[in-house]
């Protein structure tokens, strides 16, 4: 049984093609890309107040101790 012209365009195509797919991929990784590096300087900055706030806190410590026992 053969196909007709009028019969192939009744049936509609599902799922994607290879190109479609390769450009969501291509985008998705572009964005990671971009992405990334902006995650490691908030990591780094939020590592780097971590630390600043220990170092007040050994700080204040230090000068309780001092107070405490007269120098």
């Amino acid at each position: 049984m053969a196909m007709t012209a009028s019969t192939a365009q009744q049936q509609p195509r599902s799922g994607y093609t290879l190109i479609e797919l390769l450009v969501v991929i291509s985008i998705v990784a572009v964005l990671a890309a971009l992405l990334l590096p902006t995650i490691r300087t908030v990591r780094d900055s939020a590592r780097a107040a971590g630390c600043l706030n220990h170092l007040r806190q050994i700080g204040g410590a230090i000068t309780a101790y001092a107070s405490d026992n007269q120098g």
